[in-house]
């Protein structure tokens, strides 16, 4: 009866241990990954940083906290506003690219309208042809390329030298984006519903879905 009843005993305290060991290993796990993020954030603010001092020194570093994808208007907050020199029309880029523009600013936020959202509007030109357009929003999603959304460029002659792939980058003529900014690839070409002027569907090079620092530049 004795050596049963040790052997009882045994098994609840291994049972216990078996707990403990199993709590130690999802904390383990949890630092591991917590970890992770850290060594991931890092080399994303290092990205960020470098595009600051090697292009636009002047400009604000900020993170995104904010994101909806399911809106109709596609739009992001940034933990930078007005009390970190943040104002309204200034242009936001990433390493991938242009994102957009400042929206409404507060003290310590703002609102970034994105090239994607259908009140966006960025004049551009064709790089290798040098054929110009206006990049309006579609908040469409691209069946090619997951994840992306699609632009349209506008305004095309019928006789413009376009092509599938095509890069396309800021003009600066609008006065509100500073000249040779990365944009998009041209995906698709095709006449307007009044045969007058050619229509490009553009996907973004900046994949919005996994965006997370963003540069606000002072500009001009």
């Amino acid at each position: 009866m004795a050596d049963h009843w040790k052997h009882y005993l045994y098994l609840v305290g291994a049972g216990k241990r078996n707990i403990a060991l199993e709590n130690e290993l999802k904390i383990l796990r949890q630092k591991v990954v917590t970890f992770d993020e850290l060594v991931f954030e890092n080399q994303r603010l290092n990205d960020v940083l470098s595009l600051k001092q090697n292009s636009w020194p002047d400009s604000i570093a900020a993170k995104i906290i904010g994101y909806d994808p399911r809106s109709e208007y596609k739009s992001i907050k940034i933990n930078k506003g007005s009390s970190q020199g943040v104002k309204t029309d200034m242009p936001v880029v990433a390493m991938d690219g242009l994102v957009g523009k400042v929206g409404p600013v507060f003290s310590n936020e703002a609102i970034v309208l994105l090239v994607i959202d259908p009140a966006s509007s960025v004049d551009v030109i064709v790089e290798r042809s040098r054929v110009r357009g206006l990049l309006v929003g579609m908040a469409k999603d691209t069946e090619l390329r997951p994840g992306y959304f699609l632009t349209r460029l506008e305004y095309l002659n019928r006789t413009s030298d376009l092509q599938i792939s095509d890069v396309v980058i800021t003009s600066g003529l609008d006065q509100l984006f500073p000249k040779g900014l990365l944009v998009g690839t041209v995906e698709t070409i095709s006449n307007n519903r009044f045969g007058i002027f050619l229509d490009a569907d553009v996907v973004p090079t900046v994949d919005f879905s996994k965006l997370e620092e963003v540069l606000v530049l002072k500009y001009p």
